[in-house]
């Protein structure tokens, strides 16, 4: 997970240098593996903690918290 972390950070830093160059390819390149490494580290984990620890109204809520983190890190 922390590594996982550490490259969403080294990815995230990459899009931003190849967007202020105006590499529109390089920028892309970095959003698929960004989307590769979120969905093998901490993309499913949460959805399925959060369905085994809530129950039926809190996981309603986590659930609009977690569709809400999605749409910021899309």
């Amino acid at each position: 997970m922390i590594g996982g972390h550490v490259t969403f950070t080294i990815v995230h830093s990459f899009i931003g240098y190849m967007s202020y160059i105006g590499n529109q390819n390089g920028v892309l390149a970095g959003v698929f593996v960004f989307l590769v490494v979120y969905q093998m580290t901490s993309g499913p984990i949460c959805w399925v903690y959060a369905a085994e620890t809530s129950v039926d109204v809190a996981l309603g809520f986590i659930l609009m918290t977690l569709y809400g983190n999605v749409v910021v890190l899309s």
